[in-house]
């Protein structure tokens, strides 16, 4: 049997999972539309650039489009939101199994079918296997999506067991 402060731990570590897995997805779509931004910056100049080069543009403008360019292949190469997005997909990926560990130890305890010290071994396993996929990925902590996170994995969370009960 587990003790409420077991099943209130458990149900915490679930929610900590939920927000982990919420929080790197809309950092992917985050750095996914930086990289499409940069991108289009750069072809845009481009174009600017090429019309500059027939003399549809006056050569003023040329320098600031090609500065602009600089800029631009300059931020793309320090940023490589790419890198960034392939490693956050990857994590995500192995957070979702972690996520359906939790699952199925959040129903044991629910259920009574673990003991206390069962629940607790194994909620400390998958959190340091969390802590250690999450370490692969090196994003500064946006507080604003962190917390967009939080209540979203919190209502979904939520929704879903009371649908159970």
């Amino acid at each position: 049997m587990v003790s409420n402060s077991v099943y209130c731990d458990v149900w915490d570590g679930l929610l900590e999972v939920a927000r982990i897995i919420r929080y790197y997805s809309l950092r992917t779509k985050q750095y996914q539309m930086q990289r499409c931004l940069v991108r289009s910056g750069v072809a845009f100049a481009g174009v600017g650039a090429t019309a500059t080069a027939l003399d549809f543009v006056p050569n003023d403008v040329m320098s600031f489009i090609g500065i602009f360019i600089v800029a631009l292949i300059i931020a793309d190469l320090l940023i490589d939101p790419t890198k960034t997005v392939t490693q956050l997909k990857i994590v995500n990926f192995q957070l979702s199994k972690l996520e359906e560990q939790y699952r199925y130890l959040w129903e044991r305890a629910r259920t009574d079918l673990i003991t206390d010290e069962e629940a607790l071994r194994e909620k400390q396993r998958i959190l340091l296997e969390m802590n250690e996929i999450s370490s692969f990925v090196d994003i500064q902590i946006n507080d604003k999506i962190n917390e967009i996170a939080q209540k979203e994995a919190f209502q979904t969370e939520e929704n879903r067991y009371a649908q159970q009960t």
